[in-house]
Order: structure tokens, then C-alpha cells, then sequence
């Protein structure tokens, strides 16, 4: 018998207002419209309307606002808590008896595949070090996937490259996998063409400078990584001037990733925040499986927004890189709180 609980029930909901129900979606083709091919739903984001206001749930992208007066009126997300480069629309309209809406966001990667990721660097994105080689491709994919919906991972790594070769290179990777995001990692075997740890630097993130901009030049939106520190002491190889080199080239890719509108991931402040770092390597330079984790964390972190504090020898990374269409059709970072 449910009729005695009818008052209760009708009284959760007061006369003359309603519940509710937004759902946030990445419109890939932005048409406005929830097409069923479209699975990112963008969790954790403010939805406002008429004083009330709740955040939207991992999976589904859902929210319920409830105690919302009838009538029109206008809904609309905080710009704030979307990822990194994600655009909200305007404020959509919704008539008294709606109980459902969609609410579509961008992002502005031309006519890029949405959902793919290329990461572009060397053998730290080919996996060395790691059982099966997968590095952190396959870590990262599944994060992505598990909190938006969807994803795709392309490595395209070679063993040895430095940042010369990535310049030659990147056009290439571009054109083939016409990734909406691309990470590099890049920079580590630059050392050991460095006579002058300060001037080898200095080239090192002048190249890196480049290569971000042929991304931008792409429609691509580009995340920057700082180097991960060598396992110091492991043999003659990982000395600690190479950490020292290390540090002057993160110092400076902090001013790159904000001049040229890239998003920055702090994996040598990531590395150096373990208590036991020797733990993380497989060798003097490549990460194990642990270490691979912590990359596939790290950067998961820095594309959907949660950014860990940086440590000493990592340039401050900004505070929250959101993306906008500049003049050019370009991707620039606006830092917001």
C-alpha cells in the first residue's frame, strides 16, 4: 500500500517547482545535440540555475537539481570547472514543464579525431622499462576512459630521439593520427649532446618551443611534460649533473607552456614527491611499471584539471590552463584561480 506515504512523498518537491535533470556532454561535432555516438560526459562541473546550483556525477555527467521554481529560465555551467580547454556555450533556455536537459561543450581541435591522445616523445613514451613495453599508453587510456567516457592513446616514441629529431618528426605523427590532444615528452637524451649544461637547455626548450607550435599549427591542443629526473647514482650514466641539467630545462618550460597555450604536467615534481625514488626506475633513466603509473596519473591529472603543487626544480606550473579560440584559431591559456 503506498497511498499513506503520498503526502511525504509530494512534499520533497514543493508546489509550483520542480526537479531537474542536466546532463553535460562533449559535443564532438557541435550541432548542439546529444548524438548517440557521443559517450564523454563531463563530471564534476557546476550547473547553475534560478539560485540553484549541484555538480555533475563521474559516468554519466548527470546532475539532479531539485527545489527549482517553475517557469523559463536559463541554465548553465561554471567555465571554471570544466577540463582544460573545454568551452561552455551560452546559458541554455528551458520553458516551465522541462524535465530533462542536455547541455553541450567544446573544444576547439578543428577537424582533429575527438577523444584521441598522441604521445609523442621517446623512449619513455615507448615503454622502456616497462613489462610489455606499454609504458604508460594503456594506464593513461583507462583512466581517461573510466572518468570521461572515452578515449584513445596513440605512442608514437623512438628510442633515443632528442628534440631535433622531434622536430622532424612531429609533422609526420601529426598528419597520421590527427590526435585532438598531444603530450610530449621530450628532452631527456638532449643531455647528452649538452657541452654546456645552461646553453643545452636553453636549445632543448627552444626546440620543444617549436614543436608545440607546429601542435597548435595542427588544430592539435598540446600538454608540455618536464623531464623526469634520472635515478642518480644508479651507474656513470645518471650523475648528478644531469639532474642539475635536468632542472634548468623544467625551470623554463613553465614561461613556454604559458606563452605558447600549452598545458604543463609537472612529472619531475610528481617523481620527486615519492619517498623513495630509486624505487620508480627500472634502470638510470627508464621508469618500471610503478614509475610508468605514476606518469599515467600525473598527466590524467594535468588533462582533466587536477594539478598537484610543483617542487623545487620544476617551473610553477599555471594554475589552471583553460582553452580559448584566439584571433588566429589558435589555442592560448587563459590561468584562472
Amino acid at each position: 500500500m503506498i497511498w499513506p506515504f503520498l503526502p511525504l512523498l509530494m512534499a520533497t518537491v514543493p508546489s509550483g517547482h520542480r526537479s531537474l535533470t542536466v546532463t553535460v556532454f562533449y559535443d564532438e561535432n557541435g550541432n548542439g545535440i546529444l548524438d548517440p555516438g557521443e559517450r564523454v560526459r563531463l563530471p564534476d562541473v557546476l550547473v547553475e540555475a534560478g539560485g540553484a546550483s549541484g555538480r555533475t556525477e563521474r559516468g554519466t555527467g548527470r546532475v539532479v537539481l531539485s527545489d527549482l521554481a517553475e517557469g523559463p529560465r536559463e541554465i548553465s555551467v561554471s567555465a571554471e570547472t570544466l577540463p582544460p580547454f573545454f568551452k561552455a556555450g551560452p546559458p541554455v533556455r528551458i520553458q516551465e514543464g522541462d524535465r530533462e536537459v542536455v547541455i553541450p561543450v567544446g573544444l576547439p581541435i578543428g577537424t582533429n579525431r575527438p577523444n584521441t591522445y598522441l604521445a609523442f616523445g621517446d623512449s619513455l613514451t615507448a615503454g622502456e622499462g616497462s613489462r610489455g613495453g606499454q609504458g604508460y599508453r594503456l594506464k593513461l587510456e583507462s583512466r581517461l576512459r573510466h572518468y570521461l567516457g572515452d578515449a584513445r592513446v596513440i605512442a608514437d616514441g623512438v628510442s633515443g630521439a632528442n628534440t631535433d629529431r622531434g622536430i622532424r618528426r612531429i609533422r609526420e605523427a601529426l598528419s597520421r593520427a590527427r590526435p585532438a590532444y598531444t603530450v610530449v615528452l621530450l628532452g631527456t637524451n638532449d643531455w647528452d649532446d649538452a657541452k654546456n649544461p645552461g646553453a643545452g637547455a636553453e636549445g632543448t626548450v627552444a626546440n620543444l618551443r617549436i614543436i608545440v607550435r607546429r601542435i597548435r599549427a595542427e588544430g592539435s591542443i598540446p600538454f608540455v611534460a618536464t623531464l623526469p629526473p634520472p635515478n642518480v647514482g644508479f651507474d656513470w650514466r645518471a650523475p648528478r649533473e644531469r639532474d642539475v641539467w635536468v632542472s634548468l630545462v623544467n625551470q623554463r618550460l613553465g614561461a613556454l607552456a604559458s606563452e605558447e597555450g600549452a598545458g604543463l604536467v609537472d612529472l619531475y615534481g610528481a617523481f620527486k614527491g615519492q619517498a623513495d625514488l630509486p624505487t620508480l626506475f627500472a634502470d638510470h633513466l627508464h621508469p618500471n611499471d610503478r614509475g610508468y603509473d605514476l606518469i599515467a596519473e600525473t598527466l590524467f591529472e594535468a588533462i582533466v584539471g587536477r594539478h598537484s603543487p610543483p617542487s623545487a626544480g620544476s617551473s610553477p606550473a599555471p594554475k589552471r590552463a583553460r582553452g580559448r579560440l584566439s584571433g588566429r584559431g589558435g589555442v592560448h591559456a587563459r590561468l584562472g584561480p
